[in-house]
């Protein structure tokens, strides 16, 4: 028998399978059908086998069946209505529909209208109307840090803590203003660093969020805070990572200024920083032993770790791909729908991510023909992904999204 009977054989069966169960829990017909094609859509790059698609079908209809989260607990005939509408990409269209999120992110209420509010464990927290450019941190079980353009030319930095209540961290001076912040691992520290509009950044504050306390520290030339090294900040300084403590010590220093090319971005997780540098490639170290090199790969960007370290995603050639911490290896992808692009992304716990997806459509000029400029980009709606499982479905959010968490790494 040939490999490709051998597949047909074990597609059929799996099949016949598939049906028996809907038939016993009353699912529409042609359900099985539709779990086979669309229940193996690629998260990645690799091909299933037939034995693979087997087993993660079967899983797939033996979650739904118990009622776990996170599985898509309608039937793929059964959608919301915001789900169905021409302004959905395609490809999302396709997708069975999972459980909402309890991470927050910014919508503007019913059907993409009315005050800019976010969404935090099916709470609606409004944002005072007269605030722009909203930006989202997650803070662990503590909420969640925005960060805005508030009026009369300042930035606010507010805290909103899991059972909704404000917190304002930071008002800006007049001249002054606030681009870069971040989170701790553990949700407990928000950072950031207060600039002049003419010249670099002077002050970098750091707030205990459980207790409301802002301490700061003035600087010279500091560009950025990027992470933190369990409650120490580190900084981006003249293309260097420092560690500046909890600003009324310094840290341990950590010695990058011989790295090659400069660093221009980095993400912290447990005890690894990976560096993103000025040569186009990407390093790894151990807090605990700087000096040594894990290993180095040269196509990736825009990491973000999951949740215990072990693993992060990174944007190659225009998709998220899946790596490991410890090797650089890629496991798996994620997302490449070339016509979906994506946004930005937030591990939703240790084996799903969340991605931020938004259609791409090519600039034309007036005569209709494709302008050689960015492409413009339709609504952003979240798909939720299991890493392990590579399946992925749209999350019932309501509709679109304004708003996602930039990584606290």
């Amino acid at each position: 028998m040939t490999e490709r009977s051998k597949e047909q054989e074990q597609g059929g069966q799996v099949r016949e399978l598939l049906a028996t169960r809907a038939d016993e829990v009353s699912l529409p017909d042609g359900w099985a059908d539709r779990v086979l094609r669309d229940g193996k859509r690629a998260v990645g790059r690799r091909r299933l086998a037939a034995t693979t698609a087997a087993v993660a079908a079967v899983a797939a209809v033996g979650v739904l069946l118990s009622g776990l989260p996170g599985t898509g607990e309608q039937p793929p005939a059964s959608r919301p209505e915001w789900a169905t509408a021409d302004s959905v990409p395609q490809a999302l269209r396709k997708m069975p529909v999972g459980p909402d999120t309890d991470v927050p992110y910014g919508t503007r209420g019913e059907q993409g209208k009315g005050a800019l509010r976010v969404m935090l464990g099916g709470r609606a927290i409004p944002i005072p109307k007269e605030y722009t450019g909203l930006r989202i941190w997650r803070a662990g079980d503590r909420g969640f840090v925005y960060l805005a353009d508030g009026p009369g030319d300042v930035s606010v930095v507010v805290h909103v803590d899991a059972d909704g209540t404000s917190t304002e961290l930071e008002r800006t001076a007049k001249g002054e203003h606030t681009t870069q912040l971040n989170v701790s691992e553990d949700g407990r520290f928000a950072a950031w660093t207060v600039h002049p509009y003419e010249g670099r950044s002077q002050v970098v504050k750091r707030a205990d969020l459980t207790t409301g306390k802002v301490g700061s520290r003035s600087y010279d030339d500091i560009d950025s805070v990027h992470g933190f090294a369990g409650d120490d900040v580190l900084i981006n300084w003249d293309a260097r990572v420092q560690n500046i403590g909890s600003l009324d010590r310094d840290g341990t220093p950590w010695p990058s200024a011989d790295r090659d090319g400069g660093v221009e971005d980095y993400s912290v997780a447990s005890d690894t920083v990976l560096l993103s540098t000025s040569d186009g490639c990407m390093r790894a170290y151990s807090i605990a032993q700087p000096d040594n090199q894990r290993w180095k790969v040269c196509d990736m960007e825009d990491v973000h770790f999951s949740p215990d370290g072990q693993r992060f995603v990174a944007l190659r050639e225009g998709g998220y791909v899946v790596s490991d911490t410890s090797s650089g290896e890629v496991t798996g992808g994620l997302w490449s729908v070339p016509s979906v692009h994506p946004q930005d992304m937030a591990w939703e716990d240790d084996d799903t991510v969340l991605l931020e997806l938004a259609e791409a459509k090519p600039a034309r000029t007036k005569d209709g023909m494709i302008a050689p400029i960015a492409p413009q980009y339709g609504p952003s709606y979240l798909v939720r992904c299991h890493v392990e499982q590579e399946r992925c479905e749209l999350v019932d959010t309501g509709g679109p999204v304004k708003a996602f968490p930039s990584s606290s790494s």
